[in-house]
Protein backbone atom coordinates (compact mmCIF):
# COMPACT_ATOMS: atom_id res chain seq x y z
CA UNK A 1 0.00 0.00 0.00
CA UNK A 2 1.13 3.41 -0.93
CA UNK A 3 1.28 5.65 2.02
CA UNK A 4 0.08 9.16 1.74
CA UNK A 5 2.23 12.06 1.47
CA UNK A 6 1.60 15.50 3.31
CA UNK A 7 2.35 18.13 0.78
CA UNK A 8 1.83 20.92 3.28
CA UNK A 9 4.60 23.78 2.63
CA UNK A 10 6.60 23.11 5.93
CA UNK A 11 9.81 24.66 5.66
CA UNK A 12 10.75 23.44 8.68
CA UNK A 13 10.79 19.64 7.76
CA UNK A 14 9.76 17.36 4.61
CA UNK A 15 8.37 14.09 3.99
CA UNK A 16 11.08 11.34 2.81
CA UNK A 17 10.45 11.50 -0.50
CA UNK A 18 10.69 15.28 -0.85
CA UNK A 19 14.26 15.34 1.20
CA UNK A 20 15.30 13.10 -2.12
CA UNK A 21 14.05 15.54 -4.28
CA UNK A 22 15.35 18.84 -2.91
CA UNK A 23 18.94 19.32 -0.67
CA UNK A 24 17.92 20.95 2.85
CA UNK A 25 19.52 23.88 2.26
CA UNK A 26 16.93 24.97 0.16
CA UNK A 27 14.66 24.56 3.08
CA UNK A 28 16.55 27.09 4.96
CA UNK A 29 16.26 29.27 1.67
CA UNK A 30 12.40 29.13 1.47
CA UNK A 31 12.63 30.47 5.39
CA UNK A 32 13.50 34.02 3.90
CA UNK A 33 10.57 33.85 1.98
CA UNK A 34 7.64 33.75 5.08
CA UNK A 35 8.56 37.36 6.42
CA UNK A 36 8.08 38.74 3.30
CA UNK A 37 4.54 36.80 2.20
CA UNK A 38 3.12 37.66 5.67
CA UNK A 39 3.97 41.61 5.46
CA UNK A 40 3.31 41.88 1.76
CA UNK A 41 0.71 39.18 1.07
CA UNK A 42 -2.82 38.05 2.44
CA UNK A 43 -5.66 35.71 2.33
CA UNK A 44 -3.44 32.70 2.51
CA UNK A 45 -4.62 28.81 2.34
CA UNK A 46 -3.84 26.94 5.34
CA UNK A 47 -1.38 24.58 4.34
CA UNK A 48 0.65 27.37 3.08
CA UNK A 49 1.01 30.06 5.75
CA UNK A 50 1.17 27.46 8.57
CA UNK A 51 2.12 28.11 11.87
CA UNK A 52 5.22 25.89 11.97
CA UNK A 53 6.19 28.20 8.92
CA UNK A 54 5.57 31.32 11.50
CA UNK A 55 7.88 30.10 13.52
CA UNK A 56 10.05 29.76 10.57
CA UNK A 57 10.07 33.18 9.74
CA UNK A 58 10.12 34.44 13.29
CA UNK A 59 13.19 32.62 13.98
CA UNK A 60 14.78 34.35 10.58
CA UNK A 61 13.68 38.16 11.78
CA UNK A 62 14.79 37.30 15.06
CA UNK A 63 18.51 36.85 13.96
CA UNK A 64 18.21 39.89 12.48
CA UNK A 65 16.60 41.87 14.98
CA UNK A 66 19.37 40.61 17.26
CA UNK A 67 22.48 40.91 15.17
CA UNK A 68 21.02 44.92 14.50
CA UNK A 69 20.61 45.40 18.27
CA UNK A 70 23.98 43.59 18.73
CA UNK A 71 25.97 45.82 15.98
CA UNK A 72 24.36 48.75 17.58
CA UNK A 73 25.66 47.78 21.17
CA UNK A 74 28.99 47.42 20.11
CA UNK A 75 29.12 50.76 17.83
CA UNK A 76 28.02 52.41 21.38
CA UNK A 77 30.07 50.49 23.46
CA UNK A 78 33.09 51.62 20.84
CA UNK A 79 32.60 54.95 21.09
CA UNK A 80 32.21 55.60 24.56
CA UNK A 81 35.25 53.16 25.66
CA UNK A 82 37.18 56.24 23.86
CA UNK A 83 38.26 59.25 25.17
CA UNK A 84 39.80 60.51 28.81
CA UNK A 85 37.50 59.26 31.65
CA UNK A 86 37.57 62.98 32.92
CA UNK A 87 36.55 64.03 29.54
CA UNK A 88 34.25 61.43 28.22
CA UNK A 89 32.97 62.07 24.70
CA UNK A 90 30.09 63.88 23.87
CA UNK A 91 27.19 61.97 22.14
CA UNK A 92 25.40 63.79 19.39
CA UNK A 93 21.46 63.61 19.65
CA UNK A 94 20.62 61.39 17.07
CA UNK A 95 17.03 62.20 15.08
CA UNK A 96 13.70 60.40 15.13
CA UNK A 97 14.54 58.63 11.51
CA UNK A 98 18.38 57.68 12.89
CA UNK A 99 16.67 56.23 15.79
CA UNK A 100 14.00 54.75 13.91
CA UNK A 101 16.30 53.38 11.12
CA UNK A 102 19.06 51.68 13.74
CA UNK A 103 16.16 49.86 15.27
CA UNK A 104 13.69 48.88 12.03
CA UNK A 105 14.41 45.44 12.46
CA UNK A 106 12.24 45.59 15.75
CA UNK A 107 9.46 47.03 14.32
CA UNK A 108 9.46 44.80 11.41
CA UNK A 109 9.73 41.97 13.78
CA UNK A 110 6.41 43.38 15.70
CA UNK A 111 4.83 44.19 12.29
CA UNK A 112 5.67 40.28 11.04
CA UNK A 113 3.95 39.00 14.54
CA UNK A 114 0.76 41.50 14.41
CA UNK A 115 -0.03 40.57 10.64
CA UNK A 116 1.20 36.54 11.16
CA UNK A 117 -1.71 36.18 13.79
CA UNK A 118 -4.00 37.86 11.61
CA UNK A 119 -3.68 35.70 8.66
CA UNK A 120 -3.86 32.44 11.17
CA UNK A 121 -6.87 33.94 12.55
CA UNK A 122 -8.73 34.35 9.09
CA UNK A 123 -7.57 31.15 8.19
CA UNK A 124 -8.94 29.35 11.06
CA UNK A 125 -12.25 32.22 11.26
CA UNK A 126 -12.78 30.50 7.07
CA UNK A 127 -12.36 26.86 8.30
CA UNK A 128 -15.07 27.82 10.72
CA UNK A 129 -17.32 29.34 8.62
CA UNK A 130 -16.59 26.37 5.94
CA UNK A 131 -15.36 29.10 3.50
CA UNK A 132 -11.66 28.30 3.15
CA UNK A 133 -9.37 29.14 -0.26
CA UNK A 134 -7.30 26.49 -1.77
CA UNK A 135 -5.24 25.15 0.82
CA UNK A 136 -2.35 26.12 -1.18
CA UNK A 137 -2.71 28.92 -2.04
CA UNK A 138 0.43 31.30 -1.84
CA UNK A 139 -1.57 34.81 -1.00
CA UNK A 140 -2.56 37.88 -3.16
CA UNK A 141 0.19 40.33 -2.90
CA UNK A 142 -0.93 43.67 -1.43
CA UNK A 143 0.76 45.83 -4.31
CA UNK A 144 -0.95 44.12 -6.94
CA UNK A 145 -3.08 46.66 -8.00
CA UNK A 146 0.15 49.07 -7.91
CA UNK A 147 1.70 45.82 -10.76
CA UNK A 148 -1.54 46.02 -12.57
CA UNK A 149 -1.29 50.29 -13.06
CA UNK A 150 2.76 50.08 -14.02
CA UNK A 151 1.67 47.08 -16.58
CA UNK A 152 -1.09 49.56 -18.07
CA UNK A 153 1.68 51.96 -18.69
CA UNK A 154 4.25 49.52 -20.18
CA UNK A 155 2.02 48.02 -22.46
CA UNK A 156 0.81 51.50 -23.70
CA UNK A 157 4.24 52.23 -23.90
CA UNK A 158 4.68 49.05 -26.12
CA UNK A 159 2.14 50.09 -28.58
CA UNK A 160 4.56 51.39 -31.06
CA UNK A 161 6.93 48.33 -31.04
CA UNK A 162 4.30 45.83 -31.38
CA UNK A 163 2.83 47.30 -34.15
CA UNK A 164 6.26 47.56 -35.57
CA UNK A 165 6.33 43.65 -35.29
CA UNK A 166 3.11 43.07 -36.34
CA UNK A 167 4.05 44.99 -39.93
CA UNK A 168 6.99 42.42 -40.71
CA UNK A 169 4.60 39.85 -40.13
CA UNK A 170 3.45 37.67 -43.02
CA UNK A 171 0.11 39.61 -44.96
CA UNK A 172 -1.58 36.42 -43.83
CA UNK A 173 -1.14 36.91 -40.15
CA UNK A 174 -1.05 41.00 -40.21
CA UNK A 175 -4.74 40.73 -41.18
CA UNK A 176 -6.27 38.87 -38.17
CA UNK A 177 -4.80 41.86 -36.75
CA UNK A 178 -5.20 45.95 -36.01
CA UNK A 179 -4.55 48.73 -34.04
CA UNK A 180 -7.63 48.02 -32.28
CA UNK A 181 -6.57 44.70 -30.70
CA UNK A 182 -3.33 45.00 -30.15
CA UNK A 183 -1.46 42.07 -28.62
CA UNK A 184 -0.02 43.59 -24.90
CA UNK A 185 2.94 42.71 -24.49
CA UNK A 186 2.71 41.97 -20.24
CA UNK A 187 -0.46 40.38 -19.10
CA UNK A 188 0.18 38.62 -16.06
CA UNK A 189 -0.10 41.31 -13.29
CA UNK A 190 0.72 38.87 -10.24
CA UNK A 191 3.39 37.09 -11.41
CA UNK A 192 5.09 40.60 -12.48
CA UNK A 193 4.28 42.12 -8.90
CA UNK A 194 5.87 38.81 -7.16
CA UNK A 195 8.76 38.28 -9.53
CA UNK A 196 9.51 41.92 -10.24
CA UNK A 197 7.64 44.52 -8.07
CA UNK A 198 8.19 42.69 -5.05
CA UNK A 199 11.80 42.45 -4.92
CA UNK A 200 12.48 46.18 -6.30
CA UNK A 201 10.28 47.76 -3.78
CA UNK A 202 11.97 45.82 -0.81
CA UNK A 203 15.35 46.94 -2.22
CA UNK A 204 14.11 50.85 -2.48
CA UNK A 205 13.47 50.10 1.15
CA UNK A 206 16.25 48.79 2.11
CA UNK A 207 18.45 52.30 0.19
CA UNK A 208 16.07 54.51 1.94
CA UNK A 209 17.41 52.89 5.36
CA UNK A 210 20.61 53.03 4.22
CA UNK A 211 20.70 56.66 3.57
CA UNK A 212 18.77 57.59 6.89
Amino acid sequence: MNQSIDKSRNLLGSTEDTMKRNPAITYFLHWFTVPVEALLHRNFGERWFTVTNFYAGLIVLGVFSAAQEAGASLSMANFRGFGGYDQPPVEEASGFFERLSSHSMAFVLIAYVLLSIYHLGMIWWRNRTSTPLHSFYAGESRLEGLGLFILRLLNAAMVPIVNKVVQMMPQKERKKMSAENTPRTFMDSERFTEVFLEPVFLMLLSVLRGVQ
